[in-house]
């Protein structure tokens, strides 16, 4: 197999027998400078349904996220498996078509963990990860945005201690936790917070500031724990808050990085609608908002120097 210990021609082999660099850190900016050898002023990860957005701008290239050892291939339907690099506006923006997610396999937090490495070694200073939600107010449902500004990690998983933990059965540390340790006060940028929440106004998608509860997954919320996170946050999902604190990790050595994320809801929480809640719909939703997202996003990077 392809990822097999016992595979000599495997890169878990390799790097088990010491063969290449020793962390997943390492070897993923090792495989950037390899496959994106060039320097992207932004990256912007689509969530379920959005990959059309890519469609709107001239591809520079593309990279399957197969080419790089701790990604691999996406098993979630809606999520594509690749970079892509676009210019717009004269600047290089980089692109994932979908995101891993921790639950996908038993490595899945160290491969979140990459593909956001990945971006900040593409030289990446802006981060901006889309994510397909439910939300938590009634009168927010299908369709409705929210600009992330906290999060609540409810996934049982920090991803610091547990992303070297998990890694350590690869004998590859994401991160060296001996050096002080990231604080989360401000994991948003005000800023580029309200740069988006201008951006949603003028092309007439009402963005609102909230707050993003991460779960675990795979499986949708019960109605009980829906009732328990209202009041709490605003959104729940499954993606942006373990990025989030990651790319938060990666600012020690890199002060310039700045993050904001859009949550789009595709449904209401478990009974807060007649309707069960499946993930075809999310897809559906996620393409009627391409649109307004794509004029979100080019009037984002009108506006870097």
């Amino acid at each position: 197999m392809a990822g097999s210990f016992d595979n000599p021609l495997s890169p878990f082999f390799r790097i088990h027998r010491g063969m290449i660099p020793k962390t997943a850190m390492e070897l993923t900016r090792k495989e950037t400078s390899l496959w994106i050898p060039i320097p992207h002023v932004a990256g912007i990860v689509l969530g379920t349904g959005t990959r059309e957005i890519i469609d709107q701008f001239k591809v520079n290239f593309r990279v399957p996220f197969s080419n790089f050892t701790y990604i691999g291939e996406p098993s979630v339907s809606g999520h594509g498996g690749e970079f892509v690099s676009v210019r717009i506006h004269g600047k290089d923006v980089l692109f994932a078509t979908g995101r891993r997610h921790l639950y996908e396999d038993q490595f899945g937090l160290v491969r979140v963990a990459a593909l956001t490495t990945v971006f900040e070694a593409a030289g990446c200073e802006l981060f901006l990860p889309l994510s397909a939600v439910g939300s938590l107010h009634p009168e927010r449902g299908s369709g409705a945005v929210t600009a992330v500004t906290d999060i609540l990690n409810e996934t049982g998983i920090d991803p610091l201690q547990w992303g070297n933990h998990l890694a350590f059965r690869l004998n590859v540390p994401f991160v060296d936790l001996s050096s002080p340790r990231p604080g989360m006060t401000s994991i948003y940028d005000s800023d580029f917070t309200s740069i988006l929440v201008g951006a949603g106004k003028a092309v007439g998608l009402d963005i609102e500031a909230g707050v993003y509860l991460q779960r675990h997954g795979p499986t949708f919320e019960t109605p009980a724990e829906i009732r328990s996170f209202m009041g709490r946050a605003d959104v729940v999902g499954m993606s942006v808050g373990i990025e989030s604190i990651l790319w938060t990790a990666l600012r020690k050595t890199n002060p310039k990085l700045r993050l904001a994320a859009l949550a789009y809801a595709v449904n209401l929480g478990a009974g807060l609608a007649p309707t069960a809640i499946d993930h075809e719909g999310s897809l559906d939703v996620g393409k009627t908002l391409v649109p307004k997202l794509t004029k979100v996003i080019l009037t984002v990077l009108r506006g870097l120097a």
